[in-house]
């Protein structure tokens, strides 16, 4: 089977590190195209193909093809790639809610939800925005463990690193998803360091090798904390055997569960209205950081190795060949899985408002 998957920016790295695992792992021949490498600036990941410099070589590949794999809402007939890939089999792939992608689509997000192509969505927050969409794991590279291992000598810091790196400045007070929760986790980690021992590594915008470099040099790794929602800083600082400290609802801890067979997760799973107290305990215990770094890094080698988790690709694929439009098994429940933790979400801003005019 040959798949080639074509996104227009590099998508923090989804799309390769997918194709990576089909070619090492599975009979899947694969290959990305994307449009513009350079989307992010400095912040780059390891690409495939560059269509802008390698156009012949990408349009032979998409001509033969078996499924085109695209990323975000590309159309299949008119589009920056500028070719008719319309009588392919089509799957697409979302990776941002409904409202943000119909935004830099020019579409509407009528349009994107009811696009009657087969579709898979990240099992993350996103996938309770896509009824019909079947959830898929982010995939981390092989590296990132194999980081593991030199991160040990770290463990017993008298000083500890906590290492936080948003990839926006967006407000975690005022966006619902678009954010990382920046400006509030840093307002948290200033006010804490007045009377706790501690090292802040705060960056955005580097490389990804850089990024992994500086996660793997500290003891304790900050996802964002206020949408209810994992990235994959979280699951690289997990990777990475390190404490990972993010905010996961219950819905995204359902679909991890679901998705992975596992009952628990590695998590340190709080809120930042109530970060201060928990990562305080952390900070002055380097066998809580042991322990819980530990335990992160066996739940990725058994739950989240991507030998494993490619094969929900690949069933993806065998589905969209024998010609299945709606991939999604089980339903989205408007009211537990959307509103509910909407309803959460509010009360634990709330709270984060008070926390920080205390401070």
């Amino acid at each position: 089977m040959k798949v080639v998957h074509l996104t227009l920016t590099p998508l923090a790295g989804a799309p390769i590190r997918i194709v990576d695992a089909l070619n090492r792992y599975t009979s899947v021949t694969a290959r990305l195209i994307n449009h513009n490498p350079n989307a992010y600036g400095k912040r780059t990941f390891s690409e495939d193909l560059d269509f802008n410099k390698q156009k012949s070589i990408c349009e032979e590949l998409i001509e033969c093809a078996d499924i085109i794999h695209l990323h975000h809402f590309i159309n299949p007939v008119k589009n920056a790639f500028g070719i008719n890939f319309s009588h392919k089999k089509i799957l697409r792939h979302f990776h941002s809610e409904p409202n943000f992608l119909a935004r830099h689509a020019g579409v509407t997000v009528d349009t994107i939800l009811s696009d009657p192509l087969p579709s898979v969505v990240v099992a993350q927050f996103h996938e309770r925005l896509y009824p019909s969409a079947r959830p898929v794991p982010n995939l981390l590279a092989s590296h990132p463990s194999g980081l593991a291992a030199e991160s040990n000598r770290f463990a017993h810091r008298d000083v500890p690193v906590i290492c936080f790196s948003p990839t926006t400045a967006a407000p975690g007070l005022t966006e619902r998803w678009n954010t990382k929760g920046a400006p509030e986790t840093l307002k948290v980690l200033t006010e804490l360091g007045k009377f706790t021992n501690f090292h802040a590594d705060v960056f955005i915008g580097l490389p990804h090798h850089l990024a992994l470099q500086r996660k793997r040099d500290a003891d304790i790794i900050l996802d964002e904390m206020v949408t209810g929602s994992y990235h994959l800083s979280g699951l690289e600082g997990l990777s990475l055997g390190k404490p990972t400290f993010g905010y996961l609802d219950q819905r995204v801890v359902s679909v991890l569960c679901s998705l992975t067979g596992c009952n628990s997760l590695p998590w340190v799973n709080v809120h930042l209205s109530r970060l201060p107290e928990v990562l305080k305990l952390f900070v002055e215990s380097s066998e809580l950081r042991e322990i819980a770094g530990h335990a992160s890094k066996m739940w990725v080698e058994r739950y989240w190795n991507e030998q494993n988790l490619v094969s929900s690709y690949v069933a993806v694929y065998d589905d969209v060949l024998a010609g299945a439009t709606r991939l999604r098994h089980a339903p989205v429940d408007v009211l537990y899985d959307v509103a509910m933790p909407d309803y959460h979400w509010r009360q634990n801003i709330k709270e984060l408002r008070a926390v920080l005019r205390e401070n």
